[in-house]
């Protein structure tokens, strides 16, 4: 679930929710059949949904029939217990700031425990939970840069991170295609605060993001057989004739 998309059945629709909608269905027409084991699916089905408070929920529910699937219950529990502890921090105030820093000890709280959990069935789950944490603190501070100290370089330093830790993930595209798109805001940006005609322009500046984000669509245009492929060429597009506008507009 780290390294590989999330499955999807014959429909198209989501291996995880389809598994929860048939066991939904299945227990209505048969209350009592099979009771442990469709909790553990149904952990299963929630932790691809990265919702792992019901995950550990579904496993405790298993856990309470004696059962050779308890044992296991029991342990996936616990490890869920600890990457849910994340989620349990909290900062004494509620500035941008303050919420800067409580992602960011979330995300570093997650990545502790993915070390701790090499090596288990649930590995794969920490990682991609660390991942969804950094993503979050990446997107706030991106979303905030304008506000926050030094707001365009931690978001951007945020976002070239993502990048880096999680080449391995099935979202690594993903990640590469925001980052383009925030240094095209950026160079998009300076184009309406300083535009090409005015004294104040700085043609090295905005070329700069131009050609970042150029870089990094053009890698993922490369990437058989992903649809992040088809956006990036469309986007590639779109920035080369942005910069062939800067360009223009700047003699």
């Amino acid at each position: 679930m780290y390294r590989d998309e999330p499955g999807r059945e014959l429909t198209g629709q989501s291996i995880a929710r389809a598994t929860l909608i048939r066991l939904a269905n299945y227990e209505t027409l048969y209350p009592d059949r099979f009771v442990p084991e469709i909790a553990v699916l149904k952990g299963r089905a929630f932790e691809l949904m990265l919702d792992l408070e019901s995950a550990r929920a579904a496993y405790l529910d298993a856990a309470t029939h004696d059962t050779e699937l308890r044992e296991d219950c029991l342990q996936r529990a616990e490890r869920l217990g600890t990457l849910l502890e994340a989620s349990r921090l909290r900062m004494s105030g509620d500035s941008p700031e303050d919420q800067v820093e409580l992602l960011w000890r979330q995300a570093m709280v997650l990545r502790e425990r993915t070390t701790q959990m090499e090596g288990t069935t649930q590995h794969a789950l920490a990682r991609a939970a660390t991942e969804q944490a950094e993503v979050l603190h990446a997107e706030f501070l991106a979303a905030h840069r304008w506000v926050l100290a030094s707001g365009d370089r931690r978001a951007e330093v945020a976002l070239v991170n993502l990048v880096g830790n999680h080449r391995e993930s099935w979202r690594a595209l993903e990640h590469a295609l925001r980052l383009a798109r925030f240094y095209r805001e950026l160079a998009e940006e300076e184009l309406r605060l300083h535009p090409p005609h005015t004294a104040g322009f700085d043609s090295a500046r905005v070329n700069d993001h131009l050609d970042q984000a150029l870089d990094l669509l053009a890698r993922v245009s490369q990437a058989d057989g992903r649809p992040e492929r088809m956006v990036a060429m469309r986007e590639l597009d779109t920035v080369l004739a942005l910069r062939e506008m800067v360009t223009e507009r700047s003699r």
